[in-house]
């Protein structure tokens, strides 16, 4: 059963160097596999608590993740975050393996480029975050928490800084961080636990690296950038977040609504806040009135 010995494969490659097709390989050869899209949507407080809180507030989070019999059945790691935080994951789990997988360097800021426009074509939210935050996050007060963490924490730990106004990419500044990141990753690794791996090496090297049977089917090849909007949409993590935020739209609309309606029939309100004594409340009755306010913003932002 997956994930009860804790994490065993660490996916150290960098982002657009295969780790949607990774991802199949290593549930092929059966592993529980962590990934992106399940952080980014499921594990946004574990992810928090790492980026915000103590080496030892964020070291529990992430046993909790990978650590043996963790109810999600993780014992290997693909893409964001954990990529970034590849030697905190073997210093908490020595005995896990790394993968490393490589790609030319044109070839890659060809593709990260590539997957930029693409991301700023169709995911209007990430621009909306970057450009006008504060705004965002009030609108959409749940799913603004996943994307936060993702434009915020796991990207920029990865390439580090980003355009503010989401428009351009300096390929000099990202290929310096796709080149040190592995670099460091060749360095720091032991060799015995490294394996440095390139698309279209086929099945073997994996399989003798892990000690796994050479699967009876071809290697596959999942395509991240022509299937990221469905493979967005039909995400079970994705789906539920967004549908806490669309009840919340909804509750928000009931209570403009219903303010409304208070404001045409001020007989069913505290009398101290009737029609024609809202100055006398402001004076005399001012925290009653306050705290409806109060209430009322608190729950306006939460629902």
């Amino acid at each position: 059963m997956t994930g009860e010995k804790g994490l065993l494969l660490i996916g150290a490659g960098f982002s657009k160097t295969g780790t949607k097709t990774m991802h199949k390989v290593y549930e092929i050869l059966g592993y529980g596999v962590n990934d992106s899209q399940e952080n980014v949507y499921a594990h946004t407080k574990e992810w928090h608590t790492v980026f915000n809180g103590t080496k030892e507030e964020g070291r529990k989070a992430i046993r909790s993740l990978f650590g043996p019999g963790n109810k999600w059945g993780y014992d290997c790691t693909v893409d964001l975050p954990a990529n970034s935080l590849w030697q905190t994951l073997r210093d908490e789990f020595p005995e896990a393996k790394v993968i490393l997988v490589v790609r030319d360097d044109q070839k890659w800021i060809n593709s990260l480029q590539n997957h930029l426009v693409v991301e700023r074509q169709q995911f209007w939210e990430m621009w909306f975050h970057r450009c006008f935050g504060p705004v965002y996050r009030w609108i959409f007060n749940h799913s603004s928490e996943a994307v936060t963490m993702y434009m915020d924490y796991f990207r920029t730990n990865l390439i580090g800084p980003e355009d503010q106004v989401f428009q351009k990419a300096n390929s000099d500044l990202l290929l310096a961080a796709y080149r040190a990141h592995n670099a460091a990753v060749k360095a720091l690794v032991p060799k015995d636990k490294l394996l440095v791996y390139r698309i279209g090496e086929g099945w073997e090297p994996i399989c003798k690296f892990l000690g796994k049977p050479i699967p009876d089917q071809p290697f596959p090849h999942e395509n991240r950038l022509g299937s990221v909007i469905d493979e967005l949409a039909n995400d079970p993590h994705y789906q539920a977040t967004m549908k806490r935020q669309y009840i919340g739209w909804i509750n928000r609309i009931v209570m403009i609504v219903g303010a409304i309606y208070l404001y045409k029939n001020p007989a069913i309100l505290p009398s101290c806040m009737q029609e024609g004594r809202w100055a006398f409340s402001l004076t005399e009755n001012l925290w009653p009135t306050l705290g409806y306010l109060a209430s009322f913003f608190f729950l306006f932002n939460r629902v």
